[in-house]
């Protein structure tokens, strides 16, 4: 008849692994951390659930039977496939391993994320890096991802947590040539007689875009171009302001215009250590990135 192996009879296989190993029920149960009578009720619901003794009981001597030797060779190696597997889940949760699939826009990505990475690289390197840079919309599911820094709004049907790392503060910008050429605006209303390079989802019924597109790269590579006047995040613009290449627009009552960044994750994998690794890290480091990157006075070319 066929013996079906229930959790309760492995775990019997587990305590008279360490009986026979022990030579003794009094040592297994204090390695066991439970009591000789728990231990004899195993051994015992082991024997008859195998229909054979693996014991020899007596008063003076500890043995086992010919069939409790050869039973033991098997209970000991699925207590060493046991331990090993014990062991390699404790590696894990003490050493962070594995891969990280981190997401971003690429204006975020190439200002902020990377050389943020870099320095998680350094710290963690037993972490595989996989770095998506894009402009879509993050779907953290379909796309595999661990964690997303993303301003895009995100479809609230998607199951994930959102933390605010930062908020970036955004200004009107042109170029010298384009000021020169079509006026300075010196109030918000001058605003709807110039030309803009708009991101797609933000609409005016007052301004007509020359150019709508989803990422700021194409806003900022126009606007030098002097196409136009557009909105862009102040850490991207501020070496080109230094040198001459933009110019800002200031008025009074002017609003201040930002966006904030999140990073978002599936609430299924915010207690792994590599991601709670890199969650802790981006909320430490974060905003230092955006106030080194202003002070930053090289031109970034993307």
């Amino acid at each position: 008849m066929e013996m079906r192996i229930s959790f309760e009879i492995l775990k019997s296989m587990i305590v008279f692994a360490h009986v026979a190993n022990q030579q003794g029920f009094n040592k297994a149960a204090k390695i066991l951390a439970i009591s000789p009578a728990s231990v004899s009720y195993h051994i015992k619901k082991l024997e008859k659930k195998l229909g054979v003794n693996l014991i020899n009981r007596t008063t003076r001597r500890f043995s086992l039977t010919s069939s409790g030797t050869t039973y033991y060779q098997s209970c000991l190696k699925l207590y060493q496939e046991a331990e090993a597997a014990n062991l390699l889940i404790n590696k894990i949760k003490k050493e962070p391993t594995g891969t990280l699939n981190v997401f971003s826009s690429i204006i975020l990505g190439r200002i902020l994320l990377l050389p943020l990475l870099e320095i998680f690289n350094q710290t963690y390197p037993k972490i595989t890096l996989a770095i998506n840079l894009t402009d879509q919309e993050p779907n953290i599911f379909k796309d595999k991802i661990d964690i997303a820094i993303s301003h895009l709004p995100i479809n609230k049907n998607q199951d994930v947590f959102i933390k605010k790392l930062s908020t970036l503060q955004q200004s009107i910008y042109g170029s010298p040539e384009y000021f020169n050429k079509h006026g300075r605006p010196q109030n918000i209303e001058d605003l709807n007689h110039h030309c803009w390079i708009k991101h797609q989802e933000i609409s005016g019924k007052d301004t007509k875009p020359v150019i709508r597109t989803n990422s700021f790269i194409t806003k900022l590579y126009f606007v030098e171009r002097h196409y136009g006047i557009a909105m862009l995040p102040d850490i991207l613009v501020a070496s080109r302001v230094k040198a001459g290449i933009l110019e800002k627009v200031t008025f009074e009552n002017q609003e201040t215009v930002s966006s904030k960044i999140y990073a978002i994750y599936s609430k299924g994998d915010k207690d792994t250590l590599k991601n709670k690794l890199f969650i802790n890290f981006l909320v430490k480091n974060f905003k230092l990135q955006i106030e080194k990157q202003k002070s930053n006075e090289e031109i970034l070319y993307f």
